[in-house]
């Protein structure tokens, strides 16, 4: 990145309209970093995205989309997770989200290596949990506060920021072309009882699309999502939903 593509921030008036890996993640009022765990036939991929204010308006910009080779060894993935973490601002004190479903191992060598991780969980159900899970991981000296999500409703989270005009993302990373073809294998059905559901063509994938939901749904919830990633913050965390209390869980 240029020097001069590291000061496009809210200062600029047109800086909406620049790619959003240009602009400047140390005026951000939020950060956070994603990572969808491959299996023996899927990727893993990573999304990082954060929170621009303009004109007390928040704006999600996907600044980073990332897929990994197949069968990336889990190690060489957080690794990665670990690097893009040292390339943000720490004031920031972003949030790492790993899909933990039937992957709790590497959950704990992620807290483990000192990752400020939650995990999160997508299921076929129809709305999110309204609180973590709690694990305590006695190695790491921590607990693992795992999410259970609801993989549709994170698909309609996605949808509903593209449509607001709200959402940004990068044309310029590894992984943008692979989430646009993601995004156009997904059919939406309506089953029997009513309910809508996303299901992706066969032999496609979603990883990229799952890790940016994922940002997205973190930074929705990020007073909930810092917390329970023991970040305790000197200024306020600026989400996209209303404020709310962690005092009954944390």
């Amino acid at each position: 990145m240029t020097e001069a593509a590291k000061k496009v921030s809210q200062n600029d008036a047109n800086w909406l309209s620049v790619d959003p890996m240009d602009w400047n993640t140390g005026t951000s009022d939020a950060l956070t970093i994603a990572c969808d765990w491959g299996f023996s036939h899927d990727h893993a991929a990573m999304a990082t995205g954060g929170i621009w204010t303009s004109h007390g308006v928040p704006h999600v910009g996907i600044i980073n989309l990332h897929r990994f080779p197949h069968e990336t060894a889990p190690n060489e993935v957080l690794n990665a997770v670990r690097e893009e973490l040292g390339s943000l601002p720490s004031i920031r004190q972003p949030a790492v989200v790993l899909d933990a479903r039937n992957n709790i191992p590497m959950l704990h060598s992620a807290l483990g290596m000192g990752l400020p991780v939650v995990g999160v969980s997508a299921t076929n159900a129809a709305v999110h949990a309204t609180r973590p899970s709690s694990h305590p991981v006695p190695a790491a000296g921590a607990a693992a506060h795992i999410w259970s999500l609801s993989r549709n409703a994170l698909v309609e989270d996605v949808i509903a920021h593209l449509g607001g005009s709200l959402l940004h993302i990068t044309d310029k990373a590894q992984a943008s072309d692979v989430l646009r073809d993601e995004m156009s294998s997904l059919d939406r059905e309506i089953t029997d009882s009513g309910n809508i559901r996303y299901r992706t063509q066969s032999g496609a994938h979603d990883d990229v699309l799952m890790a940016m939901a994922s940002v997205i749904w973190a930074l929705s919830n990020i007073a909930f999502v810092n917390a329970a990633a023991g970040i305790r913050s000197r200024r306020a965390a600026v989400g996209l939903g209303a404020p709310v209390s962690t005092g009954g869980w944390t």
